[in-house]
């Protein structure tokens, strides 16, 4: 996951380092607006940015935002920043929740295995005991 991230801060700084600069309207303003909390401008603030995408904490802002800095290839970006990011954490999430299912499983089989064990060793026992009162005494 720190791969993308990663590599779509550096691509998006490529993008939009230091086009991100918006007046108290939000509308693009390059020569007197201010930068906002969701920029490329430096790797830290990119990859912070990258990962509000990421969990999908409005994402949609940070894209028209892009788009409004006249990079038609910013939707293209963020639909793919998207849709690589919803793929990584469902399998994240689907990796944690195999795990559970095989630590469950593998504790019920232990305690399976224990109960059979348990058995067969009754069942021997009972088996030698009855083959012990079988047998006649040799003088």
């Amino acid at each position: 996951m720190s791969i993308f991230l990663y590599t779509f801060a550096l691509l998006g700084m490529e993008m939009f380092a230091g086009k991100f600069k918006f007046d108290e309207f939000g509308r693009y303003d390059l020569v007197n607006g201010k930068v906002p909390r969701q920029n490329y401008d430096e790797i830290s603030w990119a990859v912070l940015t990258v990962f509000q995408v990421f969990v999908g904490d409005q994402w949609t802002v940070v894209m028209y935002m892009a788009y409004q800095t006249n990079n038609k290839l910013a939707v293209l970006y963020f639909i793919v920043l998207v849709l690589i990011s919803r793929i990584v954490l469902l399998n994240l999430f689907l990796a944690v929740l195999l795990g559970y299912f095989e630590a469950a499983s593998t504790s019920i089989r232990e305690q399976h295995e224990k109960f059979l064990l348990a058995e067969f060793e009754s069942s021997l026992k009972m088996l030698q005991e009855d083959g012990q009162q079988d047998k006649p005494k040799s003088n």
